[in-house]
Formats: structure tokens, C-alpha cells, sequence
């Protein structure tokens, strides 16, 4: 993981929350429902945010009360494998799609 201690971090982030969350207004109104490819990768990039800002507190909330960084620090962990995981899924639905796909219908 990587600790990031840098406020000027946080513009950054939440440009990439604004459009995060404007490209999820966007498929909420959409003609039909969105893919899943597409909610997997809204809510990796969520993961990936709240990542980056449990990194950008890490630092601070651990000069402050002492030890809690750890539990800060395993957050993060927890927030990336979400993530990593998010994505992992999304290619075994899309592997699974494709091998149907290439099936014969057999009925």
C-alpha cells in the first residue's frame, strides 16, 4: 500500500468522485439498464477512491491517536482487494458470457 500524506490530493479525488457520480446519474437515466460491465466498473473506481482517502488520512489519524493507523492502514488493504476482486468478477462474468455465446444452441 501506499501512504500518501499530500492534501493537495483531495481536488484530484474529488474531480474523480464528480465523475464517478456523473456517469452514474447518466446510466440511472439511461434508455435501458446499464451493463454490469458498467456497475463493475463504477464501483471499482469507488473502491479505489475510498482507497486513496483512507492512504490520505492514514497519516494524520495515526499522529493523533496512536495505533489507530494500523486499523486505518488494513482498511485500505481491505478497500483494494474490494476492488481487485470487483474487477476479477467482472472478467469471470464476461468469460462466462463468451462461452455461452460460442455454444450451440442445443434444444
Amino acid at each position: 500500500m501506499t501512504v500518501t500524506s499530500d492534501p493537495t490530493i483531495l481536488p484530484a479525488v474529488a474531480d474523480r468522485a464528480d465523475t464517478v457520480a456523473t456517469d452514474l446519474r447518466r446510466r440511472a437515466t439511461g434508455d435501458g439498464p446499464p451493463s454490469a460491465r458498467d456497475l463493475v466498473d463504477l464501483a471499482a473506481e469507488m473502491a479505489a477512491l475510498t482507497v486513496t482517502l483512507l492512504e490520505a488520512a492514514l497519516p494524520s489519524v495515526d499522529d493523533d491517536v496512536p495505533g489507530t493507523g494500523e486499523a486505518f492502514e488494513r482498511a485500505a488493504e481491505l478497500g483494494d482487494d474490494a476492488r481487485r476482486h470487483l474487477v476479477t468478477a467482472f472478467h469471470l462474468l464476461a468469460g462466462v458470457h463468451g462461452i455461452v455465446a460460442a455454444r450451440p444452441q442445443t434444444t
